[in-house]
């Protein structure tokens, strides 16, 4: 299985030595790389990433920061010239923390890793996902997954549409998108996210639910209608 990562950096070397590294591993894939966290918040919210290269001290916003920002970050491997911040780098849960220049043998020592947390972890798949809590006006909210029938991303926040009411949470829908039972939910769009037994028509152009059409994502289109047995 082809693990999607992210590599965040502001150094253009360091960025090609991390991909010069991924490219001596199989199972790795550089879906895209990102010289500052504006960048790269926009690059989780259009896939699905594994696994973040993270560099800490960039402009404007650092690594850290970005990392606390996301309600629900990837696995992440710090790579950073800067030995003091190992403390707050492991404190937000990270993977590993590599020190330039990095090594070849550091760096998948790193991969095993992760690939040790993935095993242990349960596929998502797999998860008879119940609830999850969203931040909704500085509260912790509790969302059935069974009342969702839409996920809608606007700008810098994500309105969930439940069957009684809508839960505006700062977020990215891709974040929202993990919380979700795969087997339930189908992404058709980079913006939508819908409850398959809540969908009430389906063309070539996009799908209707609660009363509204929303069009397929360009990129989207095939695997959704493929997820909805429809191709």
């Amino acid at each position: 299985m082809k693990i999607n990562c992210l590599i965040i950096d502001d150094e253009p070397l360091a960025r090609k030595l991390i991909r010069s590294h991924a490219g001596h591993v199989n199972d790795l894939s550089i879906v895209a790389e990102c010289s500052n966290v504006f960048d790269a918040i926009s690059a989780v919210q259009k896939q699905k990433i594994d696994l973040i290269f993270l560099d800490i001290k960039m402009p404007e916003v650092d690594g850290l920061q970005f990392l606390k920002a996301l309600a629900n970050p990837p696995a992440v491997i710090f790579t950073t010239a800067y030995r003091e911040f190992a403390a707050d780098a492991f404190d937000l849960n990270a993977l590993d923390y590599l020190v330039k220049p990095i090594t070849f043998d550091r760096f998948f020592q790193a991969l095993n890793k992760f690939n040790d947390r993935r095993m242990l972890a349960p596929a998502a798949s797999e998860v008879d996902t119940i609830c999850f809590y969203v931040t909704s006006n500085r509260k912790k909210v509790r969302v059935e997954t069974k009342q969702v029938v839409l996920v809608e991303s606007l700008n810098d926040h994500v309105k969930i549409h439940l069957v009684d009411q809508v839960i505006t949470t700062r977020d990215m829908i891709s974040n929202i998108e993990t919380l979700l039972p795969s087997k339930e939910f189908v992404r058709i769009h980079r913006s939508f996210i819908v409850a398959s037994a809540r969908i009430q028509h389906v063309t070539g152009e996009g799908i209707e639910v609660a009363n509204r059409f929303l069009p397929f994502g360009r990129s989207y289109r095939l695997q959704a209608l493929a997820s909805l047995g429809l191709r």
